[in-house]
Parts: C-alpha cells; sequence; structure tokens
C-alpha cells in the first residue's frame, strides 16, 4: 500500500486491490464517532492544561488518518483483517498483521500529509 492508493475521492487506486473507487465522504464511521468525541475532548483539556495546542493537532492528524482509510472500503476491510490477526495465537501472523497494518497506516498518513 502506497500513498498514491490513497490519492483523490472517486477514483480507482490499483493498490487498494480492489475496482471500488474511494468514497467522498470525510465523516469518520459512525461506530467510531463516540470514541473520536473522547479523544477529542481529551486533546482540548490537555491543551489546555499543557498551554500548547500539540495535543490538538495530533488529534486532528490521527482522525484525519482514520478517516482517509476508512474513504478506501478495501483498505479499511485489509487494516479491520491485520487488527483482527493481531489476536492469532501464530507469531507469524501477528508479524504479518504488524506489517500491513503499519503499510496501510503510513500511506494514508503520507496521503494526508506529504510526509
Amino acid at each position: 500500500m502506497t500513498a498514491s492508493d490513497f490519492a483523490r475521492p472517486g477514483r480507482h487506486h490499483p493498490g487498494n486491490r480492489s475496482d471500488e473507487p474511494a468514497s467522498p465522504d470525510r465523516v469518520p464511521p459512525p461506530g467510531r464517532l463516540p470514541e473520536m468525541f473522547e479523544k477529542m475532548q481529551t486533546a482540548f483539556v490537555r491543551a489546555g492544561e499543557e498551554g500548547s495546542v500539540v495535543p490538538i493537532h495530533m488529534f486532528y492528524r490521527e482522525w484525519a488518518v482514520v478517516v482517509e482509510i476508512e474513504r478506501h472500503p478495501q483498505a479499511a476491510r485489509r487494516l479491520h483483517a491485520a487488527e483482527q490477526a493481531l489476536m492469532s495465537d501464530d507469531a507469524q501472523v501477528r508479524d504479518a498483521a504488524i506489517r500491513e497494518a503499519g503499510e496501510i497506516v503510513r500511506a494514508a498518513h503520507h496521503a494526508i500529509t506529504g510526509e
């Protein structure tokens, strides 16, 4: 998975291993909204306590990556499968899952930050 897999909404992405176009939605997955709001509150409280906007920037970046991955159905399915595989008793399966999840997250991060 590369950053080009996360290029633009509505376009096909060869790295997605699918003919599914990216969803143009920029909304976090509904099931994760409570988690998002909790983390947002925590970030703003920490920002106030620390007198710094860094916790808020970190929150925005984390959730931008989540949304970017979820916009690409095949990438999201692959990430969720890797997350499930982390519970395997087989060390090789866990190692492969860590590599897969890392590739997906790094590519999404690169797509939104250019870094």
